[in-house]
């Protein structure tokens, strides 16, 4: 190619692309939003600042609340774990290109009003941001997303999308009890009506005076020592007849945990703990665990009698 025609090419491609800047800069005057609109949204987003954060689907509405230095969700205690997971995708998210700017495109991507989740951020001094999320994009992790009030959709990585479309459940916290087992001296169980106890002396235990079977007082200290539910009732639920007890104590008869558990449907377990308002699930084999039948916990004795 002669210098002459390198140069003709070369002046075509800058007139190109000054012609291509100049559309993009009076395209985004009329349309009155800002190309970075969506990553200055994102970037105002940060655990310091936010007050509260409201996550709506086609169904359900998350609420995240700041209640001192822990978090709430819909009234009750937050899963640590869980906002971390969500200050860790918002912190890793990245606003791309745009991939659409069509209004007709908006239901095809999930960012339409009536298909998108919302995500509303208010902060302590009452600013507020609002954007929308949609469908998963084509590469993972990655999402759509836009603003409310403008008509472009961006192509964003990271796991926001897998962290807010999670069900109530996932965001409380599940604990139930939380104990230093070694601080438990005694614990008293009722079970089908007869109460029988269990006591600390040094290495060994023994209930109602007799020898213990090791392994199923190890296993009731393991459900103490971090007890977690698998789900929560519905609030309007029952809690069932022929309640399981368990009390632990401490060495000067202090109470440690006050448990109580009942099956409505012979099958899964509700429980509650003292002090706490809140309802928990338990499976069958864990409750079990947590209180087992007197026969099962005392020690065989030689012989198999």
């Amino acid at each position: 190619m002669s210098e002459k025609a390198l140069k003709t090419v070369l002046g075509i491609v800058a007139a190109l692309v000054a012609a291509y800047a100049i559309t993009y800069f009076v395209r985004t005057l009329a349309g009155g939003e800002s190309s970075s609109a969506l990553g200055d949204a994102l970037q105002r987003v940060n655990v310091e600042s936010v007050q509260e954060m409201r996550i709506t689907g086609t169904t359900d509405t998350i609420v995240l609340s700041r209640d001192g230095a822990s978090w709430k969700v819909n009234g009750h205690r937050a899963d640590t774990a869980s906002v971390g997971r969500l200050w860790s995708a918002l912190s890793g998210t990245r606003v791309g290109d745009v991939v659409a700017e069509n209004p007709t495109n908006h239901a095809r991507l999930g960012v339409a009003a009536d298909s998108a989740w919302t995500v509303e951020v208010r902060t302590a001094a009452g600013d507020t941001t609002r954007f929308l999320v949609g469908k998963a994009g084509p590469v993972y992790p990655s999402l759509y997303a836009r603003m409310p009030d403008g008509d472009r959709v961006h192509l964003v990585t990271g796991d926001l999308r897998n962290v807010i479309t999670r069900p109530l459940s996932d965001w409380r916290d599940k604990t139930i009890v939380r104990l230093d087992t070694a601080a438990v001296h005694q614990i008293l169980i009722e079970r089908d009506g007869k109460r029988y106890a269990l006591q600390r002396a040094d290495s060994t235990w023994s209930v109602d005076g007799e020898p213990a079977d090791l392994a199923p007082v190890r296993d009731l200290l393991s459900e103490l020592a971090d007890l977690q539910a698998y789900g929560f009732p519905p609030d309007t639920a029952g809690f069932g007849d022929k309640p399981r007890t368990v009390l632990a104590l401490g060495a000067g008869s202090d109470t440690l945990a006050h448990l109580t558990l009942a099956s409505p449907d012979g099958i899964n377990f509700r429980v509650s703990a003292a002090g706490n308002p809140t309802l928990y699930e338990l499976s069958s084999w864990r409750a079990d665990r947590l209180a087992p039948a007197k026969e099962t916990v005392k020690a065989r004795k030689e012989g198999g009698g």
